[in-house]
């Protein structure tokens, strides 16, 4: 992973991924603090052992 960030629908950033992570995860809390149930956007960016780059996006539904 280069990139791993999670926006709530206002485009707020939620969740950023940082490097020193061993594996993106995402606890559903922003700040320590519980988020609200909803639609969020994620966008990741990985780079694959050949060099060959790609970037995805998509939604979550966090359920509580």
């Amino acid at each position: 992973f280069q990139l791993f960030q999670i926006y709530d629908r206002w485009g707020g950033l939620v969740y950023d991924w940082s490097e020193s992570d061993p594996w993106p995860a995402w606890n559903g809390r922003k700040l320590e603090k519980i988020c609200s149930s909803g639609l969020y956007v994620y966008v990741a960016t990985l780079t694959f052992r050949d060099g060959h780059q790609a970037s995805f996006s998509g939604e979550i539904t966090l359920i509580r």
